[in-house]
């Protein structure tokens, strides 16, 4: 069982997903059908940039006594430029539409819902090394809640490039949905995680339709192995967050519940699948 040390180099951006979510701020799966988001086609770079900390002087005698910090008061933001636009994933984003007009698709920018663009969750991950084995490892920044704001690409003689605008929240749970505690976390928010896997991370989510008991995985990205299928955590309808199901069986194709969940149940499951 090869394990994770959180010592890596990183390189490159190979993939981004996002996810849509309901008004509780879980993922939004919609069936027992495994649903993981929609992969951002063409990723080329994920900048995100975290302002300083607020530096405090004391000063006394002509001289500094001491510094200190407080928490910064400037957000984070970042920026994701891809090489693709993709119709379908702007309206998600941006709570518009995609009109076809006799054969002709089309999309608004800068529209009257500037302002109202839809949360999501995102997981986007590069390639990087072990630091001490050098051996295959992958980084990863998991968003539990943000806004993508997409620009328009130019027109040159160069590949058209568009950018997204994120703008990540404090989140009080996990993209998975459960709560942060100081016990296990050591914090009880967070703008966004970082994680390192071995292999490709990916999160997936169902709604229990009342007959399904095993929620399986997409056929094309089945488990790595038994330990590469890091939790399966349940939300009933009156929940807004998930707990664990730590005794949930596990399977390379997919989990089932250690109990058969009522109907409307949401199914959360992150783990890894082969390159």
């Amino acid at each position: 069982m090869a394990v994770t040390t959180g010592k890596q180099y990183a390189v490159g951006f190979r993939s981004a997903r996002v996810y849509a979510l309901d008004s509780r701020g879980l993922i939004d799966a919609v069936d027992h059908l495994p649903y993981e988001g929609i992969q951002v086609p063409s990723v080329k770079a994920l900048e995100m940039t975290i302002p300083d900390v607020r530096r405090i002087v004391h000063v006394g005698d002509d001289r500094i006594n001491a510094q200190d910090t407080l928490p910064r008061i400037e957000a984070s933001s970042g920026v994701m430029r891809v090489g693709r636009n993709d119709y379908d994933l702007y309206a998600m984003i941006t709570g518009t539409k995609v009109r076809t007009v006799g054969e002709m698709a089309k999309i608004g920018y800068a529209t009257d819902k500037q302002g109202a663009e839809a949360d999501i969750g995102m997981l986007a991950f590069q390639q990087s090394l072990d630091s001490a084995a050098r051996t295959r490892r992958y980084h990863a920044y998991a968003f539990a809640i943000l806004k993508a704001i997409l620009a328009p690409g130019s027109m040159d003689e160069n590949p058209a490039e568009y950018s997204y605008s994120l703008v990540p929240n404090t989140s009080t749970k996990s993209l998975w949905g459960e709560q942060y505690t100081e016990l296990a976390d050591g914090y009880i928010e967070s703008e966004f995680d970082d994680w390192m896997t071995v292999s490709y991370p990916h999160i997936v989510a169902w709604v229990q339709d009342g007959v399904v008991a095993k929620f399986l995985f997409h056929a094309d990205r089945p488990a790595t192995s038994v330990d590469k299928i890091h939790g399966v955590w349940i939300a009933t309808t009156a929940q807004n967050y998930t707990t664990e199901d730590a005794t949930a069986t596990l399977a390379l194709d997919g989990v089932t519940p250690t109990a058969l969940p009522a109907a409307g149940t949401l199914i959360v499951c992150a783990y890894e699948y082969a390159p």
